[in-house]
């Protein structure tokens, strides 16, 4: 018997070219943390399972919680800032710092769909970060990789302050069953936002 799950919400994405941007450096991240590994003198078995280590995470969106429906949500939002990388309980992710809303981490039911080795009960009781999360690494890579160069590579990207955004509405929807589907989602239309310089200074 199949059951379907929904969970519904308000995201945020920045402009295509800052979303672009930001998708370019989490690419580049993932890579350079691989490379990491191969640089650890890691044996060779190790070696060829370093891609099992290290899992990107889409979509590039997060989760905004408000009490506020989107055409008054986004008046009241007067600054949005994507922060420089960091990595918390083995997730890859980027801080947001926002002013009018606050950031909805995503729900273990959906990131155990994104990343199903993880289980729900497990992500239940882990502290999961708000923002763009991008990635995520097993704790038996991070114990053999050189932390601090992690960190060098996470410094690296600076703050970046959009400008122009668009929230939307979300539903996730999945199955459970004996054979469980993907994970889906639809987005209704956008709501644009545009913040005046002098607010993000």
């Amino acid at each position: 018997m199949m059951m379907e799950k929904k969970f519904s919400g308000i995201i945020l994405q920045p402009h295509n070219t800052p979303l672009s941007e930001i998708n370019r450096q989490h690419r580049e991240i993932l890579g350079r943390i691989l490379q990491l590994g191969y640089d650890s003198n890691f044996s060779p078995s190790c070696q060829n399972e370093g891609a099992n280590w290290v899992y990107p995470v889409y979509p590039s969106h997060f989760l905004v919680q408000s009490d506020f429906p989107i055409s008054e949500l986004k008046k009241k939002i007067t600054r949005c800032s994507i922060c420089p990388p960091a990595c918390k309980n083995g997730f890859l992710y980027r801080p947001v710092e926002m002013v009018g809303a606050d950031i909805h981490p995503l729900p273990p039911e959906i990131l155990h769909r994104i990343l199903p080795f993880l289980t729900e009960e497990e992500l239940k009781h882990t502290e999961i970060p708000g923002g763009f999360v991008f990635g995520y690494i097993k704790s038996s890579f991070l114990d053999k990789i050189n932390v601090k160069e992690l960190n060098d590579i996470l410094e690296k990207i600076k703050t970046l302050n959009l400008r122009v955004f668009r929230l939307h509405k979300i539903e996730y929807t999945w199955t459970l069953g004996e054979v469980t589907s993907p994970l889906y989602w639809t987005m209704e239309l956008p709501h644009w936002v545009k913040i005046k310089s002098t607010q993000i200074l």
